[in-house]
């Protein structure tokens, strides 16, 4: 039985199937980057939520701002020598 398909175009057939095939796997390759991309962000934000406190603390450029934590007040201190 004769192929519908003349044979000048088997070959082509052929390398297109691969070519499919081939664009597939690369596109599950991309699908999974995409998604470590995703959580790396999501890691971020929460690193970055995370490190807001300290921020507060030390100010923009990492100096620690003396102003935003008191002293213990001399009452904390007697509390505190007790135990």
């Amino acid at each position: 039985m004769e192929s519908a398909v003349p044979p000048e175009y088997m070959e082509w057939l052929g390398d297109m199937a691969e070519w499919a095939v081939a664009k597939e796997v690369q596109m599950k390759h991309v699908r999974k980057c995409e998604k470590l991309v995703d959580d790396l962000a999501a890691w971020a934000q929460m690193l970055k939520e995370l490190c807001k406190p300290a921020e507060e603390l030390l100010g923009p450029r990492g100096e620690y701002d003396v102003g935003l934590i008191a002293p213990p007040s001399q009452s904390q201190e007697r509390v505190m020598d007790k135990h």
